[in-house]
């Protein structure tokens, strides 16, 4: 495993330690391991290295990242909203302990991550500041679940390309534009717009892939189920159709990189983590 992903994997259970034994406790641990991907805290620190900075000393700040994104397909995946019964490659949450504690397992989490940046001593006071500004209007009524809403919204009426590109780009895209802001706060806070569009343009391009993948590959090689297709959601292949979302997948691949071409970085770790979710297969 790559030192930096286990790094992130300890530190995320490192701060479970701090829950009282308990169900609760043990149900929080769950949704924190399994075949997770962890591309939202890599884009954190990944950025922070690629300009020079040890990314070792920010761990606070992408796991927090990591924990609202966990918090959000916990509460995804609830009978109520997608009801899902897989999740990397396991049950969900509320199959393998029960709906209530699934809830209280995600509020927790959310909390949690405010909690990691109320007391790290990676950055300062005003950095601190800013980062609650950017994971709360992110993950808040007019980002994360603003799209979330929209997603149900859209199960009573086939959404247009524009609107189903809305609920990209808030349901997904903005956790992903976050760790790139995130990043460039530490970074280098000059190049922050550049990278929150590479982020939005990268969450729209995530979301077509998972719709792409969904359509041509089996639940086991993705690690979740199917439940696009269960509910009749709208998704790009369904409304482009695969061919032309395919199309659309290179062309935000086009953008990205020639965005990135316009900042100078010390190392392209970034660039090489980019890579793996533009070639990604799962």
């Amino acid at each position: 495993m790559d030192s930096l992903k286990q790094a992130i994997e300890q530190k995320l259970m490192a701060w479970t330690e701090t829950i009282p034994s308990s169900l609760l406790k043990v149900a929080t641990q769950y949704a924190l391991q399994g075949k997770a991907k962890r591309f939202r805290p890599l884009v954190v620190l990944r950025l922070i290295e690629s300009y020079g900075l040890d990314p070792f000393l920010y761990l606070d700040i992408a796991v927090a990242l990591e924990m609202i994104h966990v918090y959000s397909l916990i509460h995804d995946d609830l009978p109520a909203m997608d009801d899902d019964s897989l999740r990397h490659g396991r049950p969900t949450l509320h199959l393998a302990f029960d709906e209530a504690n699934a809830i209280l397992v995600g509020d927790g989490l959310l909390t949690l991550a405010f909690e990691i940046i109320a007391k790290t001593t990676c950055i300062n006071d005003a950095q601190k500041v800013k980062v609650i500004q950017i994971l709360s209007s992110h993950a808040g009524l007019s980002g994360m679940i603003y799209g979330q809403h929209l997603d149900l919204l859209f199960e009573k009426r086939t959404p247009n390309q524009e609107e189903l590109q809305a609920i990209s780009r808030h349901k997904t895209g903005m956790l992903l534009s976050a760790a790139f802001q995130l990043g460039a706060l530490v970074g280098n806070p000059q190049n922050a717009a550049i990278w929150e569009e590479i982020g939005h343009d990268l969450g729209l391009l995530f979301q077509i892939q998972d719709d792409v993948l969904e359509a041509t590959t089996s639940s086991d090689k993705m690690g979740k189920s199917k439940s696009d297709d269960l509910l009749e959601k709208a998704t790009f292949v369904k409304i482009l159709g695969l061919d032309a979302s395919q199309q659309k997948i290179a062309s935000l691949t086009t953008k990205i990189k020639k965005d990135i071409q316009r900042i100078s970085l010390s190392s392209s770790t970034i660039i090489d983590l980019i890579n793996t979710i533009l070639t990604r297969q799962y």
